[in-house]
């Protein structure tokens, strides 16, 4: 994957993807500048590859971990256990109770490690045309991970009948609809459960018979992955059958849950401020916002309340700002983009400097 980005950017380029994705700096806000036809949008998509595929290649290395210890467990090899919390040696002291507290609320309290979410990632600009233009470049040229190209799991929130029909795929309203059409499906994914939980067992144990091995850990995580999934359809259509036995129209529960899910959610600025947001219960870590130099830094304020670790600005305030009509708002600078602060308060920027138009 790296060789892929390398090859299909410039130095700076490079620079301002290494900015954005520095693992030593999983927080915090970087600002990426480019004037017109320098790639920022083929930027905004290398930097996506680069969060995303690391991110899940984090959860899936997480998951695998989880695996190798059920087998290890199953065929009798024990896990070692963590040490114990010392909280009678010489560094603790009378009134200490805080810093005890801490240690114990750090320290490993199970066996079995922890399963890694999978990659959270938000990407809004200001303007419909603006993200859809982003969907579609992710559409059309895909991701990239070692085994060659691959579609996001991701959801454009906005009215479908207002979008390209290559787009329309993969917005919310467009997929709560596919549900709904998917309502008699329940029984069949049930039973595909129960034939996994099934597979599942034999294999636990075969594994107890034979021990663990290379094979069985490949078998164990590709049934563990199908449970995932056909787990969630289940209580995708649980929803489904719900909605229609009771007649009702409110899908919001639907739409919670597919948002959830989602790896890669794309909106408008104002729109990340909808009530589905608000109910999720996975968490965005990362916000990347296009064109930020055209929105007002109160608009670019609406997705950072949803608590990501990061957020990437991609923008040039030498570019139209945003449009204010108000004469008392202009001279009290409300124009001004989040962008153009963080500029005068001396905030690094990483410039692209190559012109390709």
């Amino acid at each position: 994957v790296q060789t892929h980005i390398s090859s299909r950017s410039n130095r700076s380029q490079l620079i301002a993807i290494a900015a954005a994705c520095d693992p030593t700096h999983r927080t915090g806000i970087t600002l990426l500048q480019g004037p017109p036809g320098t790639g920022k949008t083929s930027v905004i998509l290398s930097i996506l590859n680069f969060l995303h595929l690391t991110q899940y290649q984090q959860h899936y290395e997480s998951v695998l971990q989880v695996v190798r210890s059920k087998l290890s467990l199953q065929a009798g090899t024990p896990i070692k256990s963590a040490e114990p919390v010392n909280v009678s040696g010489g560094k603790y002291h009378s009134g200490a109770l805080e810093s005890i507290l801490h240690d114990i609320q750090k320290a490993p309290t199970e066996q079995t490690p922890k399963v890694q979410p999978k990659p959270r990632i938000l990407i809004c600009a200001p303007s419909n045309a603006a993200v859809d233009h982003i969907v579609e470049r992710i559409l059309t040229e895909r991701l990239r991970d070692g085994n060659g190209l691959y579609t996001p799991d991701m959801i454009r929130i906005g009215s479908p009948n207002a979008c390209h029909h290559r787009i329309r795929v993969v917005t919310l309203d467009h997929q709560v609809q596919e549900l709904m059409n998917r309502a008699g499906e329940l029984e069949d994914c049930k039973h595909r459960y129960r034939s996994l939980l099934n597979r599942r067992s034999y294999l636990e144990a075969e594994c107890k018979g034979v021990g663990a091995s290379n094979s069985l850990e490949v078998e164990m995580l590709k049934v563990r992955t199908q449970l995932e999934e056909v787990d969630r359809d289940i209580r995708r259509l649980e929803v489904v059958k719900k909605i229609k036995s009771n007649k009702d129209e409110d899908t919001d529960q639907l739409r919670t849950m597919l948002l959830d899910d989602a790896q890669v959610i794309l909106t408008t600025l104002s729109s990340a401020g909808l009530d589905c947001f608000s109910r999720l219960q996975n968490k965005i870590d990362t916000v990347i916002i296009d064109e930020a130099c055209q929105s007002v830094e109160a608009g670019v304020l609406i997705p950072l309340l949803l608590g990501a670790r990061r957020c990437i600005l991609v923008g040039d305030p030498r570019q139209l700002p945003a449009t204010v009509i108000s004469q008392s708002s202009t001279a009290a600078i409300y124009q001004r983009s989040l962008f153009e602060r963080l500029m005068s308060c001396k905030h690094p920027v990483a410039m692209l400097n190559v012109q390709y138009r």
